[in-house]
């Protein structure tokens, strides 16, 4: 595995640490330094994130992802998406891109109702005279990247959960949330060690620690992604 500087950067903002004092560098806490980063950056999302941390107790099993988001794009306002002209059999709306398209023909529908939009082609609408005027048409909410952004995000978590970790806990925050994760009953003993935990300073990991893993790519499927399989050997 290689990181371009690109994703070393990204890769500041992530860090992954162990709750249990007696396993704090071993390979299966390194290698979800490296899993995360991989993922966020084919979301594309990194601009997005100001921290990500991945606290893992290997013995529980216990697993919590807790993102923190830079500040939102405000919302995308009609007027900020499309160009409106008012015609005689309407107002016409047209687009020049197919970011928020299937977000805008959702707002008209739910707004004026399905038989009072008409699609030209994949970038003109239009909607009959009368219903609204062109002036609160232009202020109208099309979209808010946050939504989407956070279904991106929530993508990304689910990724790096480990597979048949399926039991959750969330703990929604204002600027992000921590999602809490195990093969067994979630105890409320840990809810509480993964607050505590999330108090503290991140801890980073030891930057040759983690050449070496990325020097190290054949090892096989349990002690890379359930290093939990392997605690009792610890």
């Amino acid at each position: 595995m290689h990181l371009t500087l690109g994703d070393r950067r990204l890769s500041e903002k992530i860090y992954v640490e162990s709750l249990d004092e007696t396993y704090q560098h071993g390979f299966g806490i390194l290698i979800y330094k490296i899993i995360a980063g991989y993922i966020l950056s084919d979301l594309a999302i990194g601009q997005a994130i100001q921290q990500m941390r991945v606290l893992i107790d290997v013995r529980k099993p216990l697993f919590a992802v807790s993102v923190h988001l830079n500040p939102p794009a405000p919302p995308i306002k009609m007027k900020d998406y499309a160009h409106l002209q008012e015609r005689k059999d309407g107002i016409h709306i047209i687009i020049h891109d197919e970011t928020y398209a299937a977000e805008l023909l959702k707002v008209l529908w739910n707004n004026f109702g399905k038989n009072n939009v008409t699609q030209i082609d994949r970038w003109e609408t239009v909607i009959p005279p009368n219903l609204i005027t062109v002036d609160k048409l232009q202020n109208m909410t099309v979209a808010d990247p946050r939504e989407k952004m956070m279904e991106k995000i929530l993508d990304a978590i689910t990724r790096i959960i480990p597979e048949g970790f399926r039991i959750e806990y969330l703990l929604p925050e204002a600027s992000g949330m921590t999602i809490i994760t195990s093969e067994n009953p979630i105890q409320r003993d840990w809810i509480e060690i993964v607050k505590a935990a999330l108090a503290q300073p991140p801890k980073p990991l030891p930057p040759e620690s983690l050449e070496e893993v990325k020097r190290e790519p054949k090892r096989k499927f349990e002690e890379l992604y359930k290093p939990w399989k392997k605690s009792v050997m610890i």
